[in-house]
């Protein structure tokens, strides 16, 4: 497969990454750890100095699991399902490495390369892997996120009374703490489109804001990565867009940048009687309204549309109706908060909400 052949067969893999890094009695002399790593996000590590992170290194076998979206080319209906947590399954490390050639491929610079996979495996059975990989850095652009100091109760009432939050505007998008969120958005769309057009798309879950990672953030010059490949997906581009292929291709397209969005300060309210397609023109006047991501990535389509003469009487009504999907009223409501989506979590804890 032509995309395979962007990975290297010369890696060179750090001699403590030589040997099994589950029998310590093996790997560490006099009780001092030959290497010392620190925790980075829920199952994975970090090997600091030589900026090495190790994902699905955390092998318990509790039960625990998370929750998995799946959203297949061409459907309008998620498939959802739990998948063990701690550890990668063989086809979300497959996939990984896909993403990385992909990037490599399309000369989309990666945010981790790939180096090894270990196996867990206990009484001759595999029980998950563990992706190793040299990343350019960690630090998630959720972590510039500014939140407001208040309950969704006195939100609804802030709204209601049409007052304003400290310094933030209610109804506008929450701030990036010390991250320049012009500058932001302006990568995060060319990103996003260099992909997309290309036909690769990270997934319903892995498309959220915190997976995004900014490098160099006291430099003159800082740069951003799209991370987290183990759902990634690629599909063929057509030399001329239908218009069936155009709507799916525009749903995947608007999932990732909703998701990937800063979520806007608002509240709506919606009657448990509406309709997935109404709740989704509802939540999309506010989001595409205030949305600076959704403005700059429309703006970047229109002109790949323009330069590659794709038929402009079938891109609108594809548009709009990617946004009456119910998929869009899901993935809106993780942007925009209304009590129709408050009342899912209360339902079911399985719920994934991308922030706080």
């Amino acid at each position: 497969m032509k995309l395979f052949t962007a990975l290297s067969s010369e890696i060179d893999v750090p001699e403590l990454l030589r040997k099994c890094l589950s029998r310590s009695k093996d790997f560490a002399i006099h009780h001092t750890p030959a290497l010392r790593v620190r925790r980075c996000g829920a199952r994975s590590a970090l090997w600091v100095e030589k900026r090495i992170k190790l994902k699905g290194c955390r092998n318990e076998r509790d039960g625990a699991t998370y929750p998995t979206e799946i959203l297949r080319f061409g459907s309008t209906r998620i498939r959802r399902g739990q998948i063990p947590f701690g550890t990668l399954c063989c086809e979300a490390v497959m996939r990984e490495i896909l993403g990385y050639c992909f990037f490599v491929l399309h000369e989309i610079q990666p945010h981790a390369t790939p180096i090894c996979v270990y196996e867990y495996a206990a009484g001759g059975r595999t029980s998950g892997y563990c992706l190793v990989l040299e990343t350019v850095g960690e630090t998630r652009v959720e972590e510039f996120i500014e939140y407001p100091h208040m309950t969704v109760g006195e939100l609804k009432s802030a709204i209601a009374a049409g007052a304003t939050a400290g310094h933030d505007v209610l109804g506008s998008e929450l701030r990036l703490r010390g991250l320049n969120l012009w500058w932001y958005v302006e990568n995060k769309s060319r990103l996003l489109l260099r992909v997309h057009t290309n036909g690769g798309f990270r997934g319903i879950l892995n498309s959220n804001i915190g997976n995004d990672v900014v490098v160099g953030i006291d430099s003159p010059s800082p740069s951003l990565f799209l991370c987290d490949l183990d759902t990634f997906k690629t599909v063929v581009m057509p030399q001329r867009l239908d218009g069936e292929f155009m709507k799916s291709f525009l749903l995947h397209c608007l999932i990732e940048v909703v998701k990937g969005s800063v979520s806007i300060l608002d509240y709506r309210e919606f009657p448990e009687t509406l309709k997935p397609a109404e709740r989704a023109e509802a939540l999309a006047q506010v989001y595409f309204d205030k949305s600076t991501l959704w403005h700059a990535y429309r703006r970047r389509l229109a002109a790949h549309a323009r330069a590659e003469q794709w038929d402009y009487s079938l891109l609108e009504p594809a548009l709009m109706a990617s946004i009456s999907t119910g998929v869009m009223a899901h993935v809106l409501s993780e942007c925009v908060l209304n009590n129709h989506y408050l009342r899912e979590v209360e339902r079911d804890r399985g719920v994934y909400y991308p922030h706080n």
